[in-house]
């Protein structure tokens, strides 16, 4: 929805310089109105139950109309017509070029995902939207901790975003809902957070530090819930073990029949930041995270 309207319009007028430039404006413009909320600047629940698409728009259709206005003042086309500036080849063009940049920038640098559920939370909550690197991965494996988005073998359809608990060849097992790797128990510590991440009642939080590599926080509603005690797992070669931080309102690897170990090749990308939330969640005062290397 970004490109309709304006940059078409110039290029229909021989503007192709024009045209560029309302292209360009109205990426930065959607951007910055979305860097208000990201940053806290303004709060998201003005606008709760709204998709990113619609909300933009009254954005992209005031720059169309400025750039309509813009046309009037051109008091005729050039005598000599460009080769773009006739209907039936400048829509095609224009949409060609945006599509291009698109697929170019989702293939190659980030790609949008949205959470669906609450399997992450208190770190990624219900509605919100956010990017992935696409580039992460085709130069390095994922990291212990690390968030990260993938498909499953067995439903090669929908995307899923987990934590990156346990490596290949690394042993896993829950006890009264802690966690072990490879025999030693990994540390957690109670936290509080604001109200607002508490979404059934008599969810704990607590901060898990996976060795000296990450740290972030987990909700649990008890130690005694479904998959809190565990017989061991052994991670296959070219193989990851992934959990929700919502540890008792996720399916994960735990589950080994509906979901199991997930393929190295399976690995879309490692969460890189959110930009939306059509709940009404704050993006900023997310829990802190630490991912070293």
């Amino acid at each position: 929805m970004a490109y309709v309207g304006a940059p078409a319009l110039m290029l229909w007028m021989g503007q192709a310089r024009l045209a560029l430039f309302y292209l360009v404006f109205t990426i930065l413009a959607s951007t910055a109105f979305l860097a208000v909320f990201a940053t806290g600047l303004l709060p998201l629940s003005v606008f709760a139950g709204w998709d990113i698409e619609f909300v933009l728009a009254p954005i992209v259709l005031l720059i169309a109309f400025g750039a309509f206005l813009h046309a009037r003042t051109f008091n005729s086309k050039p005598e000599r017509i460009p080769w773009f500036a006739r209907w039936y080849i400048a829509a095609p063009v224009h949409y060609a070029i945006a599509l291009g940049l698109a697929f170019l920038i989702r293939f190659f640098v980030v790609q949008p995902f949205s959470t669906p559920s609450g399997s992450n939370e208190p770190n990624l909550m219900e509605g919100d939207y956010f990017f992935v690197s696409k580039q992460t991965y085709r130069q390095r494996d994922p990291r212990r901790g690390e968030l990260a988005v993938f498909t499953l073998s067995s439903n090669p359809g929908p995307d899923y975003v987990k934590r990156v608990i346990a490596l290949p060849g690394d042993t896993v097992q829950l006890k009264q809902g802690r966690l072990y790797i490879n025999g030693a128990i990994v540390d957690r510590a109670l936290v509080e957070l604001p109200e607002q991440f508490i979404r059934q009642p008599g969810t704990v939080f607590y901060r898990e530090t996976l060795s000296t590599t990450a740290s972030y926080v987990i909700a649990e509603i008890s130690d005694n819930e479904l998959a809190d005690n565990t017989e061991p797992y052994t991670v296959p070669e070219g193989h990851y073990f992934v959990m929700g931080d919502n540890r008792d309102n996720s399916q994960d690897s735990r589950f080994l029949e509906q979901f199991g170990f997930i393929p190295r090749d399976n690995f879309v990308g490692p969460f890189a930041f959110r930009f939306w939330n059509t709940e009404g969640f704050v993006l900023t005062s997310r829990p802190e995270e630490t991912l070293k290397p």
